[in-house]
């Protein structure tokens, strides 16, 4: 690593945005915490069946790592195999062609989770470069939905194992949310990678606007469109990773300033229909109210089948239940 590359480094771990845990909110999840060793636990018992990780670290690694005090103290956190790690070392991007390639850095999402407390458990499986939409194409093979693998019956008489997509490229962190093998994970969003996959295995995916989060040690796709995302069991634990990740990064030229961070965060309060505060007629029953949401109707589609139909038109009578116009 160059002398520049360590000084802005250097100048990253003292930046104001790492230094804001004291302030920073705290969210309440709706699920138990999963610490690392239960992680771990999980992975070895439920991995070999949804081959969701390419590796992991182990027990023994991880009781040896030395703990770090901050807002994600002893979570599990898996990482994508397109984003660089230091342990387990390897980014293979899922690919014969990086299959056993080390980054000479880490990437800076996973150096903020490891300053906040969070440890990596493992890299998860992936379509190759992220160019796929099913975890199908991987040197690791398939990864599997945990939330339907079963027995079906065959015409011939016989049972086979239903092997349920996870969605991809993202696939792999998806399932190890689902299948509870982490407590978090990191993906990354092209034009749906972090989406397709939350929503297949259902857990919350949120693509963050580009240039929220630091794409350096991110192997690129399409660089003017990809970006970071977080996976997790609920909305609490996103914005929970997604407020140590979201800082400025001067390695990387796309990622927002402090000053372009500010002035989003004065014009959003400056309007009136975007901040809660100016949301007088919410009410425990209706939370919601005030918020107008569109659902176009050219997403309407023949191909749609019935079951598809039925949770669209559920999601949007919970909203509109909950005050939503």
């Amino acid at each position: 690593m160059s002398r520049s590359v360590r000084a802005l480094r250097l100048k990253l771990s003292r930046h104001a945005g790492f230094q804001t845990y004291a302030g920073s909110r705290q969210y309440r999840s709706t699920f138990a915490p999963i610490t690392v060793l239960e992680a771990l636990e999980a992975i070895s018992e439920r991995n070999p069946e949804l081959n969701a990780f390419a590796s992991h670290i182990t027990p023994a690694e991880a009781s040896a790592s030395e703990s770090r005090e901050g807002p994600l103290m002893d979570w599990p956190i898996a990482v994508k195999a397109n984003i660089a790690t230091a342990r387990p070392s390897v980014t293979s991007c899922a690919s014969h062609a990086l299959y056993t390639y080390t980054s000479p850095f880490q990437a800076t999402v996973v150096d903020s989770l490891e300053r906040a407390g969070a440890a990596v458990v493992g890299k998860t499986n992936m379509d190759e470069f992220g160019m796929g939409s099913k975890n199908k194409f991987s040197i690791y093979g398939s990864a599997l939905n945990p939330h339907t693998p079963a027995l079906v019956a065959r015409q011939d008489g016989m049972t086979e194992l239903d092997r349920h997509s996870p969605g991809g490229s993202s696939g792999g962190s998806a399932a190890a949310v689902a299948a509870g093998m982490c407590r978090a994970a990191l993906g990354s969003d092209t034009g749906g990678s972090v989406r397709l996959p939350a929503a297949w295995c259902g857990v919350v995916g949120f693509k963050p606007t580009f240039g929220r989060i630091s794409r350096h040690g991110l192997v690129a796709y399409g660089s003017s469109l990809d970006t970071v995302g977080i996976m997790a069991r609920d909305v609490a634990d996103v914005q929970s990773v997604f407020d140590i990740v979201a800082v400025p990064d001067p390695l990387d030229m796309t990622c927002m300033t402090s000053s372009l961070r500010a002035r989003i965060k004065a014009l959003a309060s400056s309007r009136p229909w975007i901040t809660q505060a100016h949301r007088p007629n919410r009410s425990e029953s209706a939370p919601l109210a005030g918020i107008r949401v569109g659902i176009p109707e050219e997403y309407w589609v023949n191909e749609l089948s019935e079951p598809a139909l039925e949770s669209w038109r559920a999601g949007a009578s919970r909203l509109a239940a909950l005050g939503c116009e």
